[in-house]
């Protein structure tokens, strides 16, 4: 667990020492193998990658928490097609596995594949209607996305909105992210993959269950994957939405033009940096007095 959470914060090599430890009680322990290679993967040491799956499955085991662990960890940390991989392979030991199906689902969806990703995310809800994130999100797309949304390709986007909003929407959405995507074509010298997808909720119950599997109130107004942004329509009125599509584009040509690679401090740094560029009302008010906080050790809590 110490690992995993170091993973998380990108302390690599306080994380091995964790790892170091939990291999001398057991050595070949799917989640310590599962841990050290993603580890792995994340630095590009394929080899080293293959080398501790091969030891999670040897033969006679079947260690599905491998690749659910590795695909985890690889959807934090923006590398969603090598997530998809990994959560294929745990299906290819146990194809009637409902956790690994909801996750490959998830995981396609954020690489643009609906459709697949639905269809995985269904089959895991018929298998086990207690898997929470499988049964809503299988009820979003099919009470509200599929019914009641539309899919429009325009300029470098392909929108998925609500057809009510489309009208209003096609007026107002495409010019601010056409201009946002100039900025940053021209800023980066770099075209991410088209189409970009986007796809607006306006009802922020509907938004919080496809990014966090239920309706909760996280106050997260935008996500990005990629090349595939989730976000509150403007009309659901919480935020300068022109502001935080234009953030989440940054993003899109931060994971894009890396390949995942950039961490989310640096990625969400530089995203606010492009919108208070943009334009100065955008600006963080409270950025001066954080930093002389910080500065001065004087956060509290």
């Amino acid at each position: 667990l110490l690992a995993k959470v170091a993973i998380f914060d990108l302390h690599y090599p306080e994380a091995i020492e964790h790892l170091n430890r939990a291999a001398e009680l057991a050595p070949e322990h799917p989640l310590t193998l599962a841990y050290r290679g993603v580890i792995a993967l994340l630095h590009g040491k394929t080899d080293e990658y293959a080398n501790c799956e091969a030891k999670a499955q040897k033969p006679g085991r079947m260690n599905l928490e491998f690749y659910m662990e590795t695909g985890r960890i690889l959807n934090r940390h923006h590398r969603y097609a090598l997530a998809v991989e990994a959560f294929q392979k745990g299906l290819k030991l146990d194809p009637a596995d409902p956790g690994l199906a909801a996750w490959l689902g998830i995981s396609l969806l954020r690489v643009g594949r609906e459709s697949d990703g639905v269809y995985q995310l269904r089959r895991a809800a018929q298998a086990d209607p207690e898997l929470v994130m499988a049964v809503n999100v299988t009820r979003l797309y099919e009470n509200v996305v599929f019914p009641q949304f539309v899919n429009v390709r325009k300029g470098n986007f392909l929108y998925r909105v609500s057809k009510e909003e489309w009208p209003w929407l096609s007026w107002v959405v495409p010019p601010v992210l056409e201009a946002a995507f100039a900025r940053y074509q021209k800023a980066y010298g770099y075209t991410p993959p088209l189409p970009v997808r986007v796809e607006l909720y306006r009802d922020s119950a509907d938004f919080t269950t496809l990014i966090a599997g239920q309706p909760v109130d996280t106050g997260i107004l935008g996500v990005c994957f990629g090349s595939v942004i989730v976000a509150l329509s403007p009309s659901a009125g919480r935020a300068n939405w022109a502001m935080v599509l234009s953030h989440e584009l940054a993003h899109t040509f931060h994971v894009e033009m890396t390949q995942g690679r950039v961490p989310r401090w640096f990625t969400e740094g530089l995203a606010e940096l492009e919108t208070s560029r943009a334009r100065f009302v955008w600006r963080r008010e409270m950025s001066r007095d954080l930093y002389a906080a910080l500065s001065e050790n004087s956060l509290r809590g």
